[in-house]
């Protein structure tokens, strides 16, 4: 099989049948070089590895640039995963993929929609600032979860504006592989020097240094502040009650209490 009609929008249905567990012994030279070597981040390892194997299988693909080893302008926009030839033809090649994690049944339309959207556009601005390997045209391969999510995404790639489509080539591969979707990030374990696992002698802080009776002086100089604050709390609740006493005492001098039957009454 070939690429036909090279500078042409399409999309390309393909169903792909892989071993039950992902394992690295099984892979071609570029899958494996693709395994190696590090990529920009994210856990797609597996996905991108399986595409350049069903590239290379179904349409004699050469490996021609990882991710890392593609140089663009300016600098920070949207990559794409590797550099292919086919057919004496450099292809760049953006994988995805199209699933739910609870299942394809909830896998809509609009998550079609804006998987497309998002990816072809990328494809777009990255073919646009690509400097070295140099390619003008990118397949975008899309791991379809079920022939179910397959039919969906074709449905929404027909309905895509032609801007959005331009030239590339949606090759979709329909694998109901667990280890493709469920890929979780590995992040490396940080290497423990050997130094620090070795016991340490305590070292006693010295009682008459000069950190340490600056330290006491800052400790007393607070304790101190604190009291002197409480006392001025207690003087001011005491000047305060002793106002109100005498006010008490001066409104009872001027009433002087009368007496009506066996009850005390103030006269104003």
């Amino acid at each position: 099989m070939s690429f036909k009609n090279h500078f042409k929008p399409c999309c390309v249905e393909s169903q792909v049948t892989t071993m039950p567990s992902f394992n690295p012994n099984h892979l071609t030279p570029a899958g494996l070089r693709l395994y190696d070597t590090p990529n920009a981040g994210g856990a797609s390892v597996n996905s991108e590895v399986m595409s350049i194997e069903v590239l290379q299988r179904v349409f004699n693909a050469t490996l021609e640039a990882t991710e890392m080893e593609v140089s663009y302008w300016p600098p920070n926009g949207p990559i794409t995963d590797y550099v292919c030839k086919v057919d004496e033809t450099t292809f760049g090649v953006s994988v995805t993929r199209a699933f739910h994690y609870r299942g394809d049944q909830f896998f809509t339309e609009d998550d079609a929609d804006t998987l497309l959207k998002k990816k072809l556009q990328g494809v777009i601005n990255s073919t646009k600032n690509v400097l070295f390997p140099g390619f003008a045209k990118q397949v975008l391969h899309v791991w379809c979860q079920s022939k179910k999510v397959c039919n969906i995404v074709k449905r929404q790639y027909k309905r895509l504006n032609s801007s959005l489509r331009a030239n590339t080539i949606v090759l979709l591969s329909v694998c109901s592989a667990d280890w493709i979707y469920q890929e979780k990030r590995v992040v490396p374990e940080k290497k423990v020097s050997p130094i620090k696992k070795v016991d340490r002698p305590v070292m006693k802080r010295d009682p008459n240094s000069r950190k340490a009776r600056k330290r006491r002086a800052r400790w007393v100089k607070k304790q101190v502040a604190n009291a002197i604050l409480s006392c001025i709390t207690v003087i001011m609740y005491s000047g305060m009650l002793w106002q109100i006493w005498l006010l008490l005492s001066s409104s009872n001098e001027h009433c002087p209490p009368r007496i009506e039957n066996n009850s005390c009454i103030f006269v104003t």
